[in-house]
């Protein structure tokens, strides 16, 4: 009997026969199979040792023995392709649309409607709507800025870090490894606050595993070097998933980026885009595409959570009401897992060879001679010696970019991808804007 399982990138649902993603492309014999959607097929008669060889060299399919082992090679396989992080720009503002006479300008008819609200009946309303202008929207390709020829870090979180462990709540695990009914759940207000201190670390460019509330009271940088928090391995969750008995149950890998000071970037680019005389609203986000791995169980209903289109039409019947909550009530009916992932680092630091305690910048790059011997890298003095960078910094490529994005704000650009170009112009402003990003 060949039983039905998913793997589905975080992307918009696509086509199953052949799904479009440009994250992911695959070579196969009958061509390129490329796509966010992968479907596993469990059949007994597959050797498991050919996993990831037919996975990438025949049709895009994960096979694998139904009672074999969890697909720990599968994860790290997927968990090592980067994700494609962007930077999006949207000057926005809104204005008040409503019914306007005809002495209005040419500009103020291209800007407002008139609504011809209660004319049939005789009479004629003013209703005043809220209509968001856009005057330029481009994102930037972030793919160049992770370190050439780096593994991502696999990560477990700790023990006492509110996460999905198999039950539909969010709970922790202290004192080592406990069977669910033991695992103590936490309240909506610890969630809460678990979300808030992980996207102040995605901000702050700090490590995902060391993201946890309270942060502040941890000695975060003793945990920097202990990407392995909890004391189950990935290996042991991953078994721990596969070997319950729950109806609905979901692993998710998270993919995430660390080491860049997002907040700091953020403020310097709209420092930039202020500078060319916009004053209203400002849209700047930092996405990631796929932003996880998520693996779901076999059958009808895991296929149903797993697609937008079958949650849309059995909502429309009333089905899917029922399904959630069953899920998320039914003792043994539903589990989350989501105690981990791959964690990729934009910049590292690195001690210089041959460097000691006291040596400054100037005396290393003239002892490894000169800026070539360095590769033309930024340096850094510390306690135990001066340091090199691995990786992008912020602040070069922020100069990189600078030209480009004031000419996609000042020619009021509308692209999805925004292209590279060199005027220039105004380069002390830039040095100033770019002091604070010097010191990250």
């Amino acid at each position: 009997m060949t039983r039905q399982a998913q793997l589905v990138y975080n992307a918009e649902p696509v086509t199953i026969s052949r799904p479009v993603h440009r994250n992911l492309s695959i070579i196969s014999n009958t061509g390129t199979f490329t796509g966010s959607r992968v479907y596993l097929f469990y059949c007994s008669s597959i050797d498991p040792s050919a996993l990831i060889r037919e996975y990438i060299a025949h049709t895009g399919c994960y096979i694998r023995p139904r009672y074999a082992q969890p697909p720990l090679d599968f994860w790290r396989y997927t968990g090592r392709l980067r994700p494609r992080p962007e930077a999006m720009c949207i000057f926005r503002y809104l204005i008040n649309r409503h019914m306007m006479r005809q002495h209005l300008s040419e500009d103020d008819s291209i800007r407002h409607l008139v609504v011809p609200h209660g004319a049939f009946f005789g009479k004629a309303e003013q209703q005043v709507h809220n209509v968001t202008i856009v005057d330029f929207s481009f994102s930037i390709d972030l793919s160049d800025i992770f370190i050439s020829g780096e593994e991502p870090i696999f990560y477990t979180l700790g023990d006492d870090v509110p996460a999905y462990r198999g039950g539909m709540h969010m709970s922790v695990e202290m004192e080592g490894p406990k069977p669910f009914n033991k695992r103590t759940e936490v309240n909506r207000s610890v969630y809460s606050s678990q979300k808030e201190a992980l996207n102040i670390a995605r901000q702050l460019g700090l490590p995902p595993w060391i993201a946890v509330a309270g942060m502040q009271a941890r000695d975060i940088e003793a945990s920097v070097g202990t990407p392995q928090a909890s004391s189950r391995t990935l290996e042991e969750w991953a078994e721990d998933y596969v070997r319950t008995k729950r109806t609905m149950k979901e692993f998710k890998l998270s993919k995430e980026i660390y080491a860049w000071d997002i907040q700091a970037l953020t403020t310097s680019l709209e420092y930039l885009i202020r500078s060319t005389g916009y004053r209203t609203d400002i849209l700047i986000q930092f996405k990631t595409k796929p932003e996880c791995v998520h693996v779901y169980s076999s059958g009808i209903i895991a296929k149903i959570f797993s697609s937008y289109l079958l949650i849309f039409l059995t909502s429309i019947t009333l089905i899917f009401p029922f399904l959630w909550l069953w899920r998320r009530l039914w003792p043994d009916a539903g589990g989350k897992w989501e105690v981990g992932g791959a964690a990729f680092r934009a910049k590292r630091w690195e001690l210089v060879p041959g460097t000691h305690p006291g040596e400054m910048e100037y005396n290393a790059m003239v002892r490894l001679g000169g800026p070539h011997g360095v590769g033309g890298r930024r340096l850094r003095a510390g306690k135990e010696g001066v340091w090199v960078l691995k990786g992008v910094h912020e602040a070069d490529w922020f100069k990189e970019w600078e030209d480009s994005i004031r000419c996609g704000v000042n020619e009021r650009l509308k692209t999805h991808w925004l292209p590279k170009r060199t005027i220039g112009a105004q380069q002390l402003m830039v040095n100033a804007i770019t002091a604070g990003l010097n010191r990250i």
